[in-house]
C-alpha cells in the first residue's frame, strides 16, 4: 500500500493592547485591585505525518513566547512554555484492535522563586507583648515574578483499545498506562515546608464503554 506523508507549518503573532491583571503594586485599600496592561504572543508550529497501513506516525514541534507588561514591569505568565515536542504512533493490529503510544516533552513553566523568609511582628500591644524577645510568624520573601523555570516535563503513555459489536450492542474496551517509565515530573514545591509535589506517576487503568442501538 502506498505511503502517505503530510506536513503542516504555521507561525503567529498576537498583540494584546488591553489586559486586566491584579495590581501587584497595591499598598492600601484605596489602591485599585486591578490594572490594565498589555501583552504579546508569538511562535511557530510544525507537524509531519507518515502513514502506511497498518501504521500512522505523527511528530509535532511548537515554539512559543508570551510576555505581559503591567505598570512598566514585563514578565512571562505562568502558562508560557517555550518548547514542546509531541510524538504519536498508532498501530492497527487487526480489525478493531488498535495500539497507540504517545510521548510528550515540554520545557518548564515559569514561576516566582522563594528567596528567603522573615519574621513579622504585629506590635498589637507595644508595652505588654514582649515583642523584643519574639520572632513572630514566618512570612515568605519572593523574588522577581516568574523569573525562573521549573524542570523540563516529559512522559510516555500507551493504550490498547478494541472496538466490538454484538447485535444491538457495541462498545470499546481499553487498557491504558500513563507515564510508563514513571517520570517524576515536578508540579510545585510547598513554599513553607519545602515538600516536593509531583504530577501523576505511573498509572494503569482499564475502561469499558457500551452502547445500545
Amino acid at each position: 500500500m502506498t505511503a502517505s506523508v503530510g506536513t503542516e507549518f504555521q507561525v503567529y503573532h498576537k498583540n494584546y493592547r488591553s489586559l486586566v491583571a491584579f495590581n501587584r503594586n497595591k499598598v492600601d485599600e484605596n489602591d485599585p485591585d486591578y490594572v490594565t496592561g498589555r501583552g504579546a504572543a508569538y511562535g511557530a508550529e510544525a507537524m509531519i505525518r507518515y502513514g502506511q497501513s497498518p501504521i500512522d506516525l505523527y511528530l509535532a514541534y511548537s515554539f512559543a513566547r508570551v510576555m505581559l507588561t503591567q505598570n512598566g514591569f514585563t514578565y512571562a505568565p505562568r502558562y508560557d512554555r517555550r518548547h514542546t515536542v509531541k510524538a504519536l504512533g498508532v498501530l492497527s493490529i487487526v480489525s478493531g484492535l488498535e495500539l497507540s503510544v504517545r510521548w510528550e516533552f515540554g520545557t518548564g513553566f515559569p514561576y516566582t522563586p522563594t528567596i528567603g523568609f522573615y519574621d513579622r511582628l504585629r506590635f498589637a500591644d507595644v508595652y505588654d507583648s514582649g515583642f523584643h524577645g519574639e520572632t513572630g510568624p514566618s512570612y515568605v520573601m519572593l523574588g522577581s515574578k516568574n523569573a525562573v523555570r521549573l524542570p523540563a516535563y516529559h512522559r510516555l503513555d500507551a493504550s490498547l483499545s478494541y472496538k466490538f459489536s454484538l447485535g444491538h450492542l457495541s462498545g470499546v474496551a481499553g487498557m491504558h498506562v500513563v507515564n510508563i517509565y514513571d517520570r517524576r515530573n515536578l508540579f510545585y514545591f510547598d513554599r513553607r515546608t519545602g515538600q516536593r509535589i509531583d504530577m501523576l506517576r505511573v498509572y494503569p487503568t482499564a475502561t469499558l464503554e457500551l452502547t445500545w442501538q
